[in-house]
């Protein structure tokens, strides 16, 4: 089934690669997120005629096995996932991306502070941008709530943060946290 899904979304029109061009570094990985809640998994897929120019999917599947939430990326600009050669080292790298084992922040109590009249919440030196649309208010609620979350590496300096909505049951991308590239 996991193939298949990949195939499905290698497939769709998500992937701008040529129609004609076969593709030759096909990698997946999944795991499981505990805390988000029993069934929750996490899973990557990564298609391309070369595996440095692949393109990679990540998607959350939610208690009933729907894909709750998901991004797709180019390789070559996620640092986890640039410069993988083979599928095999692409596969490990899909591995690590996605793994929930030591993650970044345990809760959303673990963010960083948003002090009053600042611009942003920082970490150390490094600020974490939210989503557009979340206030200091909607912020600091999240943070309060501890929820489930899910930060991973989507660029070279910085990781998307998702966050399990304890209200709603859904998953939304709190924000991003930059950290030195």
């Amino acid at each position: 089934m996991l193939k298949t899904i990949a195939a499905t979304l290698m497939g769709a029109a998500l992937f701008a690669a040529p129609a004609v061009a076969a593709e030759k570094c096909t990698a997946s990985a999944d795991s499981v997120w505990e805390s988000a809640g029993k069934g929750v998994t996490i899973e990557a897929f990564a298609s391309g005629s070369k595996c440095e120019t692949a393109m990679a999917a990540l998607v959350i599947r939610d208690e009933t096995g729907a894909a709750a939430y998901y991004e797709v990326y180019p390789a070559e600009f996620v640092m986890v996932l640039a410069g993988m050669a083979t599928p095999k080292d692409l596969e490990a790298a899909l591995k690590s991306w996605i793994d929930t084992a030591q993650p970044a922040f345990a809760t959303t109590g673990d963010l960083p502070e948003w002090a009053e009249g600042a611009e942003s919440p920082v970490l150390g030196d490094f600020a974490f941008y939210p989503e557009e649309g979340i206030d200091r208010a909607a912020y600091t609620k999240v943070r309060d709530s501890k929820a489930p979350i899910f930060c991973y590496v989507q660029g070279m300096e910085s990781m998307a943060c998702i966050v399990k909505d304890a209200e709603g049951g859904g998953f939304y991308k709190l924000g991003v946290q930059t950290f030195p590239g």
